[in-house]
């Protein structure tokens, strides 16, 4: 993967590595992946480490209105942890220090971000966090696997969405999409085959359901579903965060292409 343009434009960013201690967070939230003792890192400012700022979840960031500028070394959130972020027109700086404070990098870093985020002027963010992304609803299919006394299909994590009922958070195991010999919920393709089955009687209804619980569209025909896949061909992502729900880009909206 190549540097962000974050890190070299209008210069070139120099900071000065060290070796910190991996934090135990990070051991926890791996997903089983073996994690190093120690990591390198880079100082953006010079304050007590504990009282560094804020870092928030990487969820989300992978949405076509945010990208992920810096992860940050933490002990709470984990390995996955963005210290620096843009979310539609909107930089998040995660850092708690006055540029006083911070080292010759960290000043050039932070104008640079300042710099970039004028490019996105008026793009205001197309997804509002609603939702945890599927990566929390690992208690719910460990309870699921427990419940049914086996282990649960590979592709279990791929049918999982949220809802919220009377104020409270469900998760639930698609098995209407099972029942379509669909294996996953967030795929553009599982959209189209969708549409497509409406046109077969037998699967009408459940097609239907789909569509229902995975857009805000309110679409009756197939003729009507099939045209709007046409005129939206490409611009179409699914969020987790923002309401397991298949989303538009804006025409315009991705004027520049992300590094």
């Amino acid at each position: 993967m190549r540097p962000h343009e974050v890190f070299k434009n209008p210069a070139e960013v120099e900071p000065e590595y060290e070796e910190w201690p991996t934090p135990n967070c990070y051991v926890k939230k791996s997903g089983g992946k073996p994690v190093p003792p120690k990591m390198k890192v880079w100082r953006v400012q010079e304050t007590p480490l504990r009282h560094g700022g804020v870092a928030s979840p990487g969820s989300g960031f992978e949405e076509p209105d945010a990208e992920i500028l810096a992860l940050g070394h933490n002990y709470i959130t984990g390995p996955n942890s963005v210290v620096v972020g843009r979310h539609g027109n909107f930089l998040q700086w995660g850092f708690s220090g006055s540029p006083s404070q911070m080292t010759a990098a960290g000043k050039q870093f932070f104008i640079n971000c300042l710099l970039y985020i004028r490019k996105f002027d008026g793009k205001r963010p197309l997804v509002r966090r609603e939702f945890p992304a599927r990566a929390a609803a690992a208690d719910f299919l460990a309870f699921l696997e427990k419940q049914q006394k086996q282990p649960l299909p590979a592709d279990a994590i791929e049918r999982v969405y949220a809802i919220v009922e009377n104020e409270t958070l469900d998760w639930r195991l698609d098995d209407d999409l099972k029942s379509l010999a669909l294996t996953s919920n967030r795929q553009v393709e599982t959209l189209k085959s969708l549409v497509a089955q409406l046109k077969d009687p037998a699967k009408n209804a459940v097609a239907q359901k789909l569509l229902a619980r995975y857009t805000a569209e309110k679409l009756q025909t197939p003729e009507q579903w099939e045209s709007w896949l046409k005129e939206n061909d490409g611009r179409f992502f699914f969020t987790d965060v923002g309401g397991y729900k298949f989303m538009v880009v804006p025409k315009g909206y991705q004027s520049e292409p992300r590094p």
